[in-house]
């Protein structure tokens, strides 16, 4: 069997040396689950080491009981790898397919909703969660799907850049942009630059 390169930290991979708090830990995964899914991995360091897990007692019960606080909860894949002689675990968490993922207040009650952005968890906006409920329709063909793949890759993207990368004029590029950033799949970041939005992400 082989074993899965464990990916730089990003907007689909994280390193956690320990399994963190349930409170904690459900933000990511309310977070993965609204953006593009990723990868949780237990076991590796913030500066990349493997330095796997001494005892695994429980972790999967904690992790179960970060699950429990989002609702609707994402599918999760619990894996247990064995790199360079040491233990870690990784949790291939899916995007939703539908709905918006929401931690749970301590009364039980609807929350917070979070996002993946980079390598971090940003809280949503109260408009943010409102565009993601209300799923705007928007034709989504194979190639606005290859643009938002192209994005998913990470690091923004110049008109010029995207209109290489699909094989197009940047006139086709710029129209085929246009309905994407009306309806919120993508947004224009750092002065003509464009990223995937957690909306975009879920119609990949």
């Amino acid at each position: 069997m082989s074993v899965p390169a464990i990916r730089p930290e990003g907007p689909t991979s994280e390193w956690k040396e320990i399994l963190p708090r349930p409170e904690r830990l459900a933000k990511t995964l309310c977070a993965f689950g609204n953006s593009a899914g990723g990868d949780l991995w237990i076991g590796v360091a913030d500066d990349g080491r493997v330095v796997g897990l001494n005892g695994q007692d429980g972790l999967r019960a904690g992790f179960q009981a970060a699950a429990d606080l989002v609702q609707p909860t994402p599918r999760w894949r619990w894996e247990r790898l064995r790199i360079d002689g040491k233990v870690i675990i990784r949790v291939h968490i899916e995007r939703l397919r539908d709905g918006v993922a929401t931690v749970l207040a301590k009364d039980g009650a609807p929350g917070h909703v979070y996002l993946r952005e980079g390598s971090s968890n940003r809280r949503a906006s109260a408009r943010t969660v409102r565009d993601l409920n209300a799923g705007h329709k928007v034709k989504v063909g194979p190639k606005e799907r290859e643009l938002l793949r192209l994005l998913s890759q990470g690091n923004p993207q110049s008109l010029g850049q995207i209109a290489k990368a699909l094989r197009m004029g940047e006139r086709r590029a710029r129209r085929l942009l246009v309905p994407l950033l009306r309806a919120g799949l993508l947004h224009d970041r750092e002065g003509n630059r464009y990223a995937l939005t957690a909306r975009g992400a879920q119609r990949l």
